[in-house]
């Protein structure tokens, strides 16, 4: 990590008050934002899973479409 880059989260962390930066592909399933439409795509996402159905999951770059996808997967081995 350059030099430049980590001067730039350490203000980031600074000012908000954040242990790390929360905009990477790391984190956990349990340290995302939840909003109802995320919860929303995770229920229907099941809905195709205990149907054996297809799907296609469609959105504009940055929408969180990769990351509800991993959250998704994330809780596949803990579903009841």
């Amino acid at each position: 990590m350059s030099a430049e880059r980590q001067r730039v989260e350490t203000k980031l962390r600074s000012a908000f008050g954040m242990k790390r930066i929360p905009f990477s592909k790391d984190l956990e399933p349990d340290e995302l934002f939840v909003t109802e439409f995320f919860t929303q795509s995770l229920d229907r996402l099941r809905y195709l899973v205990d149907r054996r159905g297809i799907g296609a999951v469609f959105g504009a770059p940055g929408t969180g479409k990769s990351t509800m996808l991993r959250a998704f997967l994330g809780g596949l081995g803990k579903a009841a």
